[in-house]
């Protein structure tokens, strides 16, 4: 699994202070404009990644967004299981139990913290509880505990009523999300889903980028195991302007475009020079070997069974 980068806050998101004047004397709380539900595992590098970028922009809308995080795991009536293992499932207790007893803020610190260190999820549990002011002897006690048992029960049966099975999976107002998983992504989506008066975070949003990729693989195949299905999940979750476009090796036009390139192996990616604007992206995906063509007009890689995961930011 790949490393997860800590939180970058982009100088738009950095103009935190929000706020509404109350439309009426009552003393009630205003429920928010915005529930964003994910379902993630606390050891999966991909659901880290999406909180990474998404803990920011939560943030910036202030009391008008609120994030509900539930958990993803195999349950076979009397055994609780995780593909990560029990890492895993404790993990996701101790996030479940530093929402339960702190607040908001601390809560997403503490996730930040461990989003920014996954592959240390639990052992990170002292370090993350001192950053986020909690006591960490409490949160073990309760994730250890038959507290965090009730709250990890209650949080799968929640992703079980969703028929959510991958991690992550988002929800923006009950609707299922399917574009970029970039702060900037992540933020034109809640800000186009918003009613009423736009937070200052809406302000100055740049507009996507469009980046083409070309695919070259075998056309017959669709199954993850040929290679290149999970680079493409990759693809869509990271750039809400990539354009795909698969073309069959075995066809005319996949010969004779691996002959102009020296006949590489395949699957095979060509991406235009618009990946250049996508910084984050266009540097992980060079340490994954994607490298500029000779003539400069674009840029190449062969994708093989870990370039998805080698080239996460």
């Amino acid at each position: 699994m790949p490393e997860v980068t800590p939180v970058r806050v982009i100088p738009h998101l950095a103009l935190i202070p929000f706020a509404l004047a109350a439309s009426s004397c009552s003393p009630e709380a205003k429920s928010p404009d915005l529930t964003v539900e994910v379902y993630a595992m606390s050891k999966c590098a991909f659901s880290a990644k999406a909180l990474t970028a998404l803990i920011p922009v939560v943030k910036a809308f202030g009391g008008r967004a609120t994030l509900q995080l539930d958990y993803v795991a195999r349950h076979d009536g009397t055994r609780t299981t995780s593909p990560y293992g029990d890492d895993d499932l404790s993990g996701d207790r101790y996030q479940l139990c530093a929402r339960d007893q702190g607040t908001t803020d601390s809560w997403l610190t503490f996730l930040s913290c461990q989003n920014a260190d996954w592959e240390h999820v639990p052992t990170n549990v002292p370090v993350c509880a001192e950053r986020a002011a909690l006591d960490a002897g409490l949160l073990r006690e309760c994730a250890n505990g038959e507290r965090g048992k009730e709250l990890l029960r209650a949080s799968l049966q929640r992703s079980e009523r969703r028929n959510v099975s991958g991690t992550p999976t988002i929800f923006i107002n009950g609707k299922g999300y399917q574009r970029g998983r970039t702060q900037d992504a992540l933020a034109r989506s809640l800000c186009a889903a918003i009613g009423g008066l736009r937070p200052a975070a809406c302000d100055g949003l740049p507009e996507p980028v469009a980046v083409p990729v070309t695919i070259v693989g075998d056309g017959g195949c669709t199954a993850d195991a040929c290679g290149y299905r999970n680079f493409v999940r990759f693809l869509d979750f990271s750039l809400e302007g990539v354009e795909v476009l698969e073309v069959d090796s075995r066809s005319a036009a996949g010969r004779k475009m691996l002959a102009s390139l020296g006949d590489p192996p395949t699957p095979f990616a060509l991406f235009s020079t618009a990946i250049e604007k996508e910084r984050e992206i266009f540097g992980s995906l060079q340490r994954a070997g994607m490298a500029q063509l000779p003539d400069g007009a674009g840029y190449a890689m062969v994708i093989r069974d870990q370039t998805a995961a080698q080239a996460q930011p």
